[in-house]
C-alpha cells in the first residue's frame, strides 16, 4: 500500500469517527436541563463551592427557603440579556425565596467584574470543575432550577427568561407557605 493511499484511508477513518461522534451527540443531547436525570418532585441534588467573595456555599444552607438556582455565564448573550430580570426578581425580596447564581465558564475575575458592573447582590457560586452543572445535567445556558423550601425540584427551566413575570410566577410556587394562624 502506498503512503498516499494510507493517508486517504486514515482520513476516511477519522471522518467516520467524527461523524459517529457528531451523530451520537445530536441524538443524545437535548440542550438546557435534561430532566431524565433530575425530575420534578425529587430531592434537589446538593451542590457546594466557593462564591466570588471566597465564601463556602452549599445549597443545603438554604433549606427552609425556596431557591432559584440560576446557571449563567458572562459569555452567553441570552444570560446577559436576561440578567436584569434575575436581578429584579432577587431584589423583589419575595419572602422566603433566595436566588443563587452559578457561574459557568468564567474566571473568578471575569465573573466578579460582571457581578460588579451589573450590580448583582445575590450570591454567585463559581463552578470551575462543572460539578454544580453536572449535578443538574445542565448542558446549555441559561438554565434555572426552582427548588422548594423542602428541598424538592419544583421546575426546570431551560433557556432565557423574557420577563420578570415569568420568574416571579414560578417563585411564588416555591415560596414557603405561612402556617395558618387561626
Amino acid at each position: 500500500m502506498t503512503l498516499n493511499r494510507k493517508r486517504k484511508m486514515i482520513n476516511w477513518v477519522v471522518i467516520g469517527v467524527l461523524l459517529i461522534a457528531v451523530t451520537y451527540t445530536i441524538m443524545t443531547a437535548k440542550g438546557g436541563v435534561q430532566d431524565h436525570v433530575v425530575r420534578i418532585g425529587q430531592a434537589a441534588p446538593e451542590i457546594e463551592g466557593v462564591d466570588i467573595n471566597g465564601r463556602e456555599v452549599k445549597l443545603s444552607d438554604y433549606r427552609g427557603k425556596g431557591v432559584v438556582l440560576h446557571y449563567w455565564g458572562s459569555w452567553c448573550p441570552s444570560c446577559v440579556k436576561e440578567m436584569p430580570f434575575i436581578k429584579q426578581a432577587y431584589e423583589s425580596a419575595m419572602a422566603g425565596v433566595e436566588v443563587l447564581g452559578v457561574n459557568m465558564g468564567d474566571s473568578k475575575g471575569t465573573a466578579h467584574e460582571f457581578v460588579t458592573s451589573h450590580q448583582l447582590s445575590f450570591p454567585v457560586l463559581m463552578d470551575p470543575s462543572g460539578s454544580a452543572a453536572e449535578a443538574y445535567r445542565i448542558k446549555g445556558l441559561p438554565a434555572t432550577v426552582f427548588i422548594t423550601a423542602q428541598g424538592k425540584v419544583e421546575q426546570l427551566y431551560a433557556g432565557e427568561f423574557t420577563s420578570l413575570d415569568q420568574i416571579t410566577s414560578i417563585m411564588k410556587r416555591i415560596q414557603p407557605k405561612k402556617p395558618d394562624t387561626q
